[in-house]
């Protein structure tokens, strides 16, 4: 039962966010951006990606949304960006004072969500998704692709590196940069 609560309460809340989300224009590529990437504790080559984020999309500003809900890690923010662990949540499974502190604090150009689904359908990644500041956001999957701006089907096998090489490879075309 408290399972289905707080699948309940994260619905509502990224159905609430989603219905108040104002597309904007395509992120000028040209031009610096603060890129967010949410991705899961654990997931590999995270110094990969951030150069790989850096030298494409022309920044040097990169920060990563890291999260596990089973986790006895504290939250908060570093140099790295933020982590969510089973601390920042509360006992329906939002987001706690601190964890909206941390996770709204530092708002993105543009959010690349990159995390996979999680096994158990609680909707964390959605949520936080729906939680996170960003005028553009992009998702490889999802099951509510109203949070998003754009949604790519990634190639069969890809890994999270080739899957920013073909975002890029798309928004370039989107914006007409060559």
């Amino acid at each position: 039962m408290c399972k289905t609560i707080v699948r309940y309460l994260r619905r509502k809340s990224i159905e609430k966010n989603a219905a108040k989300r104002r597309h904007h224009a395509i992120p000028d590529l040209s031009q610096p951006l603060t890129v967010g990437v949410l991705i899961e504790d654990g997931a590999p080559h995270i110094d990969g990606i951030r150069k790989e984020i850096c030298r494409l999309f022309n920044t040097t500003r990169c920060l990563f949304f890291i999260f596990d809900a089973k986790s006895d890690k504290t939250g908060g923010m570093d140099k790295v960006g933020c982590f969510v662990g089973r601390h920042d949540l509360n006992i329906f499974g939002l987001l706690n004072e601190a964890g909206r502190k941390n996770v709204g604090s530092v708002p993105v150009d543009m959010l690349i969500d990159v995390a996979k689904e999680q096994p158990d359908g609680l909707l964390l990644k959605d949520y936080l998704v729906s939680q996170i500041k960003s005028a553009w956001k992009v998702s490889f999957a999802s099951k509510y692709n109203d949070l998003y701006d754009i949604v790519i089907a990634p190639r069969e096998k890809s890994d999270i590196v080739e899957k920013i090489g073909d975002l890029h490879r798309y928004l370039s075309m989107l914006y007409g940069n060559k």
